[in-house]
């Protein structure tokens, strides 16, 4: 497994190395019932929307249960995965499944079952748990947009993205967070796509947003039922 490169030397180190690799999907599903409660519990995701991309084959788990986020080209064939540890209370680890060429593959999925020449508007978000908690926040809050066909994207470099699919996309939304390292990654992809907007959450990522929406939620539920009784 590769991990995230922190300077632009290690970046390109990763990819000579990426030239010389082969993907090896690594799927082992006997970890799926913990790497479904991580999802679900710790990072609260709704159980049908974990289910469903699991289904699909975009969320699995290996032997060291990580969670798997398939990467696919723009065809659809899986050439790579995302890999986010799961296993104890503050684990960080964060990697690429050896041999996934992070500039021909992404985590990737459509709104409404599009196919990726019909999408209208595009997010691009860090993590594949920060596209699927927006994805779950539009949804979850009835939003305008989220009628409107949508592709939703995770990078961690605005230069392997596909620049000329995302130019041919009429509104594309940088949604990589409320910090600095959010702001730079904006400001990179719009130099790329000088036509791209940026959206922020009100806490630092998008998943932290939708866990204090779960917070509030379960705040508020609980004062009603004590002013019932």
């Amino acid at each position: 497994m590769l991990l995230l490169p922190t300077t632009r030397a290690e970046a390109q180190d990763i990819a000579n190395f990426e030239s010389v690799q082969q993907f090896e999907s690594t799927i082992d599903n006997k970890n799926w019932d913990k790497v479904k409660k991580y999802l679900t519990k710790q990072r609260g995701l709704h159980p049908v929307l974990v289910e469903t991309f699991h289904s699909s084959g975009l969320i699995h788990t290996d032997n060291n249960q990580n969670a798997v986020f398939s990467m696919r080209n723009l065809e659809g064939r899986t050439e790579g995965a995302f890999l986010r540890g799961t296993v104890g209370e503050n684990n960080t680890f964060m990697g690429y499944a050896k041999g996934t060429k992070r500039s021909g593959c992404w985590f990737y999925f459509q709104s409404g079952g599009q196919s990726v020449s019909d999408v209208e508007q595009a997010v691009l978000c860090k993590s594949p748990i920060d596209a699927l908690s927006i994805a779950q926040l539009q949804t979850e809050a009835g939003a305008r947009d989220k009628k409107i066909p949508t592709i939703y994207m995770a990078t961690d470099s605005p230069e392997s993205l596909p620049i000329e699919y995302l130019q041919s996309i009429a509104r594309v939304l940088c949604a990589f967070g409320n910090d600095d390292a959010g702001d730079s990654l904006t400001g990179t992809t719009r130099a790329l796509l000088p036509n791209a907007q940026q959206i922020k959450p009100t806490a630092i990522d998008w998943n932290l947003e939708l866990l204090k929406l779960r917070q509030d939620s379960k705040q508020s539920d609980k004062s009603n039922s004590q002013i019932e009784k």
